[in-house]
């Protein structure tokens, strides 16, 4: 289990949000992306990493170039776990917003939303496949509709004006984990049932 750990303002301004993804559709990075863009024109000052590499990437590259917003989103290529812990730690907000691909491909239930919230990050994501039972809006995260950019700007917005919340929602998300996603807790539990049913056949 990831050490709990809340973000606070830095002493400049920044805010540091990140994306960690496979790139390709049912992620949704390219949502993402242009929420930013659109958030660079009130606050300049905040920094959207992306993590993955994929199909995608020179798409999402010359979209970044499109909406001339090369000098606060990169894509940073795909990272040994190590290192992505390390981004994780350095994140302010998690974003996480997956779609269903126009195929139908749907996410399962995210790794990088379960890891995001034991640390203690608030994560902003989408009504999507099993999301909504990591994620309780305005609880331990906020959730959006897929492709919703007005919406993700609005929840960003938010959160970015208000960094007050990030250590609730970010202890929220952590209880969440600690209760249901501890695997520790989840091999009590199944050692359980296999006792419970042995005993049942003696």
């Amino acid at each position: 289990m990831f050490a709990f750990f809340t973000s606070d303002p830095k002493p400049d301004g920044k805010v540091q949000l990140l994306s960690i993804a496979r790139l390709v559709e049912k992620k949704g990075i390219e949502y993402g992306i242009r929420s930013i863009a659109r958030l660079l024109k009130k606050f300049p000052n905040i920094q959207y990493d992306i993590v993955g590499d994929g199909p995608l990437r020179a798409t999402l590259d010359n979209l970044i170039r499109t909406l001339k917003a090369e000098e606060n989103i990169r894509v940073l290529g795909w990272m040994q776990q190590e290192e992505i812990i390390e981004w994780l730690y350095k994140a302010d907000i998690l974003l996480v917003p997956s779609i269903t691909s126009s195929m139908g491909d749907q996410e399962g239930t995210p790794m990088v939303i379960i890891e995001g919230l034991a640390r203690g990050l608030p994560i902003v994501s989408t009504y999507h496949a099993g999301i909504p039972e990591l994620i309780q809006d305005g609880k331990s995260g906020m959730l959006i509709p897929e492709r919703d950019v007005t919406a993700m700007v609005e929840k960003l917005e938010y959160l970015i004006n208000h960094p007050e919340v990030w250590p609730c929602l970010g202890g929220q998300g952590r209880c969440h984990i600690e209760r249901y996603h501890n695997i520790d807790k989840l091999n009590d539990q199944l050692v359980g049932i296999y006792r419970g049913l042995i005993d049942e056949i003696e």
